[in-house]
This record gives structure tokens, C-alpha cells and sequence, in this order.
């Protein structure tokens, strides 16, 4: 195990998994490959504007961050799609910024290839955002190819018009007091019926097919 604290200067390019624009996701993805956290800490004098506005001092911003190598995620740049679903944040364009990197091992740590595979099966709509944290999970913990784990869980994504629309039409018909507040003008009562379409389906119905298919219902 490399040892702790060695410190960096330059750029550091942090990858976001699964859609997600925040940086949990981040956090929680590189701490189950094991890869490097990085504590960035900018630092700073008040610029020229300030300056003539009667501000003074320096301003200092630490950042905690989770991230995986350009090498391991170059591979994906090439897809579009896949490019599409993943935010990078590019951090270091300032001289002052450092990286202070911590080292972790893990007892089965998943290969940027696997973990490409993933990427890949979100990319296709093979399987949702939601459900590859699953899938992850189970990578990390039995080491298997993420395809064989959807194939042997049954955890496809659910694109079936009629499939999802059957799904839509049960939640509809058991739950007409809040229909009635939808149609009533409470649009906010769409993530309710969400989820309920999404607990009865597995969490496996397409979200962009089920956001689109319900609303029509909804409004009737």
C-alpha cells in the first residue's frame, strides 16, 4: 500500500457516475473500487475589483473529492452516450490548488474494465442508473461481470410499452384519492406515483418511459 499524504500539483479530473450531478455518488463509487480521495485547497488573494471596492485578505476553500485516473475512464470518452451520462469536473487550473492523496486497498477491487461494463450497460438502457448501484454493489462483494449479474437477478430494464402501462394502470386504479389531487393541479404528487410504479415493477421500468407514459394517463 502506497504510503499516505503524498501530495501533487496539477490537474485532477474527477468522474461522476450514473447521471448523478453531485458528488456523493462520486464519494461512494471510488471508496468501493478503492481508488484515491484527494483533498484539494485553494488559496487566494482578493482580485483588483475587490481591491478598489476596500476589500482585503485572502480566501481559502478546501474540497474533499473521490476520484478514479484518466486512464481508467478515457476508454468511455469515445461513447457518446456514455459521455452524455458522466460529468467530469476538471479541478487544478489554479497553480495553488494541491492534492493531497490518500491510498486505498480493497480485497476485491473492481477492474476499469468491468466497471466500463457497467458504464456500458447504462449507456444501452440495458439497466437504469438506479438499478447499477445495485448491480455495483454486487461486483464489488462477489467480484462477477456485471452482465452475468443482471441476467442471473433478472434486472433488465422494463421497455415494454404495454408492460409499463399495465404497471401504470394498477397504481392508477388503487389510488384514486390521488389522482384527484394531480388532476386538482398538485403536480408534485408525480414522484409518489413514481415510486409506487417503480416499487411494483422492481425499480426496473424504464423512468423516461414511465415519466412520460403517466403523465398522459394522469392528465387522461
Amino acid at each position: 500500500m502506497a504510503s499516505d499524504g503524498e501530495t501533487f500539483a496539477g490537474n485532477a479530473e474527477i468522474l461522476q457516475f450514473f447521471g448523478n450531478n453531485d458528488l456523493t455518488t462520486t464519494e461512494y463509487i471510488s471508496k468501493r473500487v478503492g481508488k484515491t480521495r484527494v483533498a484539494m485547497t485553494r488559496e487566494s488573494e482578493v482580485g483588483p475589483e475587490q481591491r478598489e471596492m476596500g476589500m482585503t485578505g485572502r480566501s481559502n476553500a478546501v474540497e474533499l473529492h473521490e476520484l478514479l485516473t484518466p486512464k481508467e475512464i478515457n476508454r468511455h470518452f469515445a461513447c457518446s452516450n456514455c459521455l452524455k451520462r458522466q460529468l467530469v469536473i476538471w479541478a487544478g487550473y489554479d497553480p495553488l490548488i494541491l492534492q493531497q492523496v490518500e491510498y486505498f486497498d480493497r480485497l476485491r477491487p473492481v477492474s476499469a474494465a468491468r466497471l466500463g461494463n457497467l458504464l456500458d450497460l447504462i449507456a444501452d438502457d440495458t439497466i437504469s442508473g438506479r438499478i447499477a448501484k445495485d448491480v455495483f454493489e454486487i461486483m464489488v462483494e462477489t467480484g462477477q461481470d456485471p452482465a452475468t449479474i443482471v441476467d442471473e437477478k433478472g434486472l433488465k430494464q422494463i421497455t415494454d410499452t404495454s408492460a409499463i402501462e399495465g404497471a401504470i394502470d394498477q397504481v392508477i386504479a388503487d389510488n384514486p384519492a390521488q389522482v384527484e389531487q394531480f388532476r386538482s393541479g398538485n403536480e408534485k404528487i408525480i414522484g409518489w406515483f413514481v415510486g409506487q410504479v417503480m416499487k411494483s415493477t422492481g425499480g426496473k421500468a424504464n423512468p423516461g418511459m414511465l415519466n412520460k407514459l403517466l403523465r398522459e394517463k394522469l392528465k387522461g
